[in-house]
């Protein structure tokens, strides 16, 4: 793609179908480093009453993951519906999302008279569509709930498909009746043989923190652990969003953005995004991305940012003193994402000796003192997991930490590359 020359809604196209920022991956072409994973819905697709739980930390790609796997196999799955949650969201309330997404998507016919019979059995009856409820889904059981699925997603025994439907988001839910209903709703569905399939995705370091320690629903669930990605793999994403658009980076500028990733794809979307933003407004013409282009991008990622990511850096490094800025940046550097206080202390004064003009926290337990401040409230930036030891409540904002000491000239991570 010659970039001076390109209409720049032929860019636009092409860069929202490579380049994924702030939407999921559905094509599993596009999703690097998940082939086990991948197996693994796979494995719950084609295995008799099983459903799936993907879980792991916010952004790395639960939601992408469980919506390309849908495509990949799509000689055995549908996709029917994909609903979020809520903090507040019922079950009566969830259900109707997802009855509305299958009317709308096509999944069910409303004109018989013999399907307008039996959903009025449900409590409610449809005028044309699925935005016309003449009255309030009201679902008591989980018993109603899986007759009720199985009446608006009937078994396709032509095609010899089950449906799927998508609950994400499910770890807002703060409602433990709501979470009890359908963990118990998937067990019931796989007793009643029902050809539906449900993905659950929510955010967590462990799954009981989702589901609790249901025992007898464990055999009914496949947990999916994702963890983040490797530095490689991010690598890889980075190198072939660019030649998607005959453009190289050198491998320092790859193994930069690795770096600030920390495993999370979405940063290395949100950075190539804004380099090829850069590179189409300024017409670049070369394929090998100068380092003023790579350099604006970056910027222009922290920038655009998540808001709640910008907003916690601005918090935690606007404090009465700018001390706090290399503080988190000593935190953020490494490979380790929990680390000891002697290790944050040898890194923070290699990073004050890095600055020329800066001047550090000499003493040692002023240096401990800011890493505790940053650790006070149910919101803090840092958790102290134990004595001494230190990490990120939000793993992300480690990687937004990243981009901001790289764009000051602090490259953390492993090894050092020449600038």
């Amino acid at each position: 793609m010659d970039l001076k020359t390109t209409p720049r809604k032929t860019f636009i196209d092409r860069k929202n179908h490579f380049v994924h920022p702030s939407s999921q991956i559905s094509d599993p072409r596009q999703l690097v480093g998940r082939e086990a994973p991948l197996k693994e819905l796979r494995d719950c697709f084609e295995t008799k009453g099983l459903h799936a739980f993907i879980w792991g930390l916010r952004g790395v790609g639960k939601t992408s993951l469980a919506h390309s796997a849908c495509e990949k196999y799509d000689d055995s799955v549908v996709l029917a519906a994909a609903i979020g949650c809520e903090k507040n969201s019922t079950s009566n309330e969830l259900l109707k999302d997802v009855f509305r997404r299958v009317v709308n998507g096509g999944k069910v016919n409303l004109s018989g008279k013999t399907i307008k019979a039996k959903i009025a059995a449900f409590g409610f009856s449809v005028e044309g569509s699925a935005e016309g409820f003449q009255n309030q889904l009201s679902i008591g059981s989980v018993n109603h709930a899986s007759d009720f699925l199985n009446t608006i997603l009937p078994a396709d025994h032509e095609e010899n498909k089950e449906w799927v439907i998508i609950i994400d988001e499910f770890d807002q839910l703060k409602n433990t009746k709501t979470i009890d209903f359908f963990t118990s709703l998937a067990k019931q569905m796989s007793v009643d043989n029902v050809s539906i399939k449900f993905i659950f995705c929510g955010v967590a370091s462990n799954l009981n923190e989702l589901i609790g320690s249901h025992e007898s629903v464990d055999r009914y669930l496949k947990a999916v652990d994702l963890n983040p990605l490797l530095s490689g793999n991010i690598i890889d994403i980075s190198k072939d969003i660019a030649e998607e658009f005959s453009l190289t980076l050198s491998s320092g500028q790859l193994n930069r953005i690795a770096q600030i990733a920390c495993g999370y794809p979405h940063f290395a979307h949100v950075i190539m995004n804004e380099i090829l933003n850069v590179a189409f407004e300024e017409k670049f013409e070369r394929t090998q991305i100068s380092a003023t282009i790579y350099k604006e991008g970056v910027q222009s990622a922290a920038k655009g940012a998540a808001t709640r990511l910008r907003k916690a850096y601005e918090d935690a490094t606007r404090r009465g003193t700018d001390k706090y800025i290399e503080v988190l940046w000593a935190t953020a550097d490494g490979q380790l994402m929990t680390k000891q206080f002697k290790t944050i202390k040898e890194d923070y004064d290699r990073i004050i000796l890095e600055q020329n003009n800066r001047e550090g926290i000499s003493k040692e337990q002023n240096l401990r003192n800011h890493l505790n401040e940053l650790c006070k409230g149910d919101d803090s930036v840092l958790i102290r997991e134990k004595t001494g030891w230190y990490s990120f409540r939000e793993p992300m904002l480690r990687s937004y930490v990243r981009m901001m000491a790289h764009n000051n000239g602090i490259d953390l991570g492993d090894e050092s590359f020449k600038r």
